[in-house]
């Protein structure tokens, strides 16, 4: 079975194969942009819009790959000028790894390219950029991440106090509030689902009506620390006992009422100590309906790296590191989430695909400090090769030939 990185890869193959070169890609070699000297042709715009249909990007596809080629521009220039070109055993390692995603070998997945009208030299352009740009920030980069998260990770972990509390056993139904009328509809519906005193009838409303992926077991939740929990959530079910419901709870775009199934006192731990394994698949702006319909097709984090190959270089990123340190909007999102979950958020005007892996509390989380401090320093590699992508951007002479 093809795994879902290349999604629909041989449907789209078939479906190409034959297809005439459209009238836009005619003037093959006629300029559509010029990045500093990198011009970028019809040919190639025409060829990357190809490949980036066989990878499965349901729209847009034609914008996706100006995008991706501009960026590719910059970071093959940067790269090239500090003296980092791919070598050819380079190129074929990542043309590998990533024919390996569509569970085929190099070879089979070119040969599948040029059945859908896609050369192999575009492929051996797409690797070479990630590979030359990779190297170029880990050279870069890498020392003054490593220095800044080392005094980040110490600060956090002098910071941390243990403490003695409870966690929590909680079923859930989470309803839309979207709009007023949402709203009206979903805390009706609330107040009546606060009243109910059994598992079982609590369980049957929140499989059908809850909007929570937690709704196909009955909305229940795993294990969590109170600490850890919104803190409008901890206000509702702080002070219940197990075979208690709480109040409606005002959340975000949603309305959610609690049963708590059961309550335990926990050792001395620390919920700063609190790690967290998450991925995330930005997609370019406007395109929160693919993104929605990414989460609904994703069930593990592994899923949702094999989508990111129809994506720029760097759209995925897969993080673990402490709680205290995740930026306080996406550390509210999965305060809502178990492990296995995901939500589509708005971030800097573009759709991202958010997904807890793994969440760990208290001494569990300590048992690996080497594996969350490369997390720490991954997180700020990736703040500050973004950053410079971004001044190169700022900084570059973009001519399209309409400006003359």
């Amino acid at each position: 079975m093809m795994r879902p990185v290349v999604f629909g890869f041989v449907a789209c193959v078939v479906a190409l194969a034959g297809v005439a070169v459209p009238a836009a890609a005619q003037g093959l070699f006629s300029p559509v942009l010029t990045i500093n000297d990198r011009m970028i042709n019809g040919y190639q715009l025409d060829q990357r819009t190809r490949f980036l249909t066989l990878l499965g990007v349901p729209e847009n596809q034609g914008e996706a790959a100006l995008t991706q080629l501009t960026i590719e521009a910059l970071q093959i220039q940067a790269a090239e000028a500090a003296g980092f070109v791919p070598t050819p055993e380079a190129l074929v390692a990542g043309e590998t790894e990533f024919a390996a995603r569509a569970n085929l070998t190099r070879e089979q997945f070119i040969a599948a390219l040029g059945q859908g009208g896609v050369d192999a030299t575009t492929f051996s352009d797409f690797i070479a950029a990630g590979v030359a740009w990779r190297a170029y920030v880990q050279d870069r980069f890498r020392a003054p991440a490593e220095r800044l998260q080392t005094g980040v990770l110490a600060r956090a972990l002098e910071t941390a106090d243990l403490e003695e509390g409870r966690r929590v056993l909680l079923s859930e139904i989470i309803l839309p509030a979207n709009s007023p009328e949402s709203r009206a509809i979903s805390r009706a519906r609330a107040e009546g689902f606060s009243q109910i005193t059994n598992a079982e009838a609590f369980g049957a409303a929140a499989s059908q009506f809850s909007l929570a992926q937690t709704r196909f077991r009955n909305g229940e939740v795993e294990w969590r620390p109170i600490a850890a929990l919104p803190q409008e959530v901890v206000a509702a079910v702080g002070n219940l006992q197990p075979g208690q419901t709480s109040r409606p709870v005002d959340l975000e775009n949603a309305i959610a009422v609690f049963f708590v199934r059961d309550v335990e006192l926990t050792p001395p731990t620390t919920t700063q100590f609190a790690s967290v394994d998450f991925a995330r698949l930005r997609l370019p702006v406007g395109r929160t309906a693919e993104a929605q319909r990414i989460l609904a097709a994703v069930n593990a984090c592994e899923d949702l790296e094999g989508r990111s190959g129809a994506f720029s270089e760097g759209a995925f990123v897969r993080e673990t590191t402490l709680s205290s340190v995740v930026p306080a909007d996406l550390r509210a999102v999965f305060d809502g989430l178990d492990a296995g979950e995901g939500r589509v958020v708005q971030r800097q005007g573009s759709p991202e695909v958010v997904f807890l892996c793994q969440r760990t509390f208290g001494q569990d989380a300590e048992i690996d400090l080497t594996l969350l401090r490369l997390g720490l320093i991954n997180q700020r590699l990736a703040l500050l090769t973004r950053k410079h992508l971004s001044d190169l951007r700022d900084r570059a002479v973009i001519i399209r030939p309409e400006d003359g």
